[in-house]
């Protein structure tokens, strides 16, 4: 990997960890810097998967960012119909029934749609630290995804994932650099 890949990925953990804990020290903007880095971790492997020429690479991440939006977007509309369901009942029974009702639901949809997207994220860091010699970002995928799979046990799976993201942090800084692979588009 490249000086630059190695250091928009690393760094880009250090933020999106970072910011995603201590954001509202920040309001507003804490949270927007927390998704930047969160770009430059995407970018960097993107970048990562062409320098080492796995282009399969950029499918797996393109699938898991896909099913990260679903899971965020399936999320948002449950809770927002949910609290409409809620609202519109003035707590009657109906009202509460639809509200739990469609937190259940959406949420299990969500976390269905989390776990395809930490799934592929893995798949793609295990690619990367296959053919860059940068076994962290494995270990670093591998316990992301595990945390997707324990995140309803009581925010065990958030600490599990947050080890994950601080381990591919450290995979990116400790993975060996070596020239980019040869592109093989050329200009003309």
């Amino acid at each position: 990997m490249s000086n630059t890949t190695k250091m928009l990925g690393g760094w880009g953990w250090v933020a999106a960890l970072v910011l995603g804990f201590f954001g509202w020290l920040l309001p507003g903007l804490g949270g927007i810097l927390s998704i930047a880095g969160l770009v430059c971790v995407f970018i960097a492997m993107m970048r990562a998967g062409r320098e080492l020429n796995r282009l399969e690479i950029t499918n797996k991440l393109i699938v898991a960012l896909v099913l990260s939006v679903v899971s965020g977007v399936v999320f948002t509309f449950f809770v927002g119909a949910s609290l409409i369901a809620l609202l519109a009942n003035h707590g009657n029974a109906a009202g509460v029934t639809g509200f739990g009702l469609g937190m259940i639901l959406g949420g299990l949809m969500a976390w269905a749609a989390y776990i395809g997207a930490s799934w592929f994220w893995y798949q793609a860091c295990v690619a990367i630290g296959d053919a860059g010699n940068a076994p962290m970002l494995k270990t670093g995928g591998l316990l992301s995804f595990i945390g997707a799979l324990t995140v309803v046990v009581f925010g065990i799976g958030g600490l599990i994932g947050l080890v994950g993201g601080i381990l591919q942090a450290v995979g990116f800084f400790t993975a060996p650099e070596g020239k980019p692979a040869v592109s093989a588009v050329t200009n003309g």
